[in-house]
């Protein structure tokens, strides 16, 4: 087996990356100026950039707090994202994690977060696809931000895909699709720790909502 670093060189090799703001190859994101210097407060519920002190708890989240990195409109990262989650791009994850941590060091100091997890996928789902983006992002985000990186989820329940459903069935979908991992370790990083949960999109903000109650109530 190629080491990971030989295997995303042969495979930047056979598919250049081109980046996702201005489609020049060569990177996956040559104009990092050009994307938010830092992340934003973004309420799913409202669809809109919040204040700090938004009362998500008003709209039904479990999650105390949310923050975007890029719009999912933002030129060519609704393309970008699919590619990575479909394809398997390592290298773009890769990129997109440690761009986000990049942007979220004030977050990070201001917020005290002691662990990082993400939003898992099912297993099928995974032996489908072979990759995994929103694990593959975060971890990347642990590398840069210097945070711990800890799977504390796992997916019992195969769900489909929230992108083929209203916002209303959305969380009907994922209700119960998760459940905290056993072992005692993951469940004293939930009980003792500020956690950040990642994954690569959010629109109604339904999966991170029972993610969040899942690990609340590990």
């Amino acid at each position: 087996m190629l080491p990971q670093h030989a295997a995303h060189f042969l495979w930047d090799l056979l598919f250049p990356p081109q980046c996702f703001v201005c489609r020049r190859e060569g990177a996956w994101c040559c104009c990092a100026v050009s994307l938010p210097a830092a992340l934003v407060r973004w309420c799913p519920a409202c669809a809109t950039i919040v204040e700090y002190r938004h009362p998500f708890a008003r709209h039904g989240f479990s999650f105390q707090h949310s923050w975007s990195f890029v719009p999912y409109q933002h030129s060519g990262i609704a393309q970008a994202m699919q590619r990575v989650k479909f394809d398997g791009i390592a290298t773009f994850a890769d990129t997109m994690g440690t761009l986000l941590a990049e942007r979220a060091s004030l977050l990070l100091a201001e917020q005290r977060i002691h662990v990082v997890t993400n939003i898992p996928l099912h297993p099928r789902r995974f032996r489908f696809r072979g990759f995994d983006q929103a694990t593959a992002l975060t971890k990347a985000f642990s590398r840069t931000s210097g945070i711990p990186y800890a799977p504390l989820l796992v997916r019992p329940r195969m769900t489909r895909a929230q992108s083929d459903l209203k916002s209303a069935d959305r969380q009907k979908n994922v209700r119960a699709a998760f459940a905290p991992r056993i072992d005692r370790h993951a469940q004293n990083m939930v009980l003792q720790n500020n956690v950040l949960l990642i994954d690569d999109v959010m629109t109604t903000g339904a999966t991170l909502h029972e993610a969040a109650t899942t690990l609340r109530s590990a």
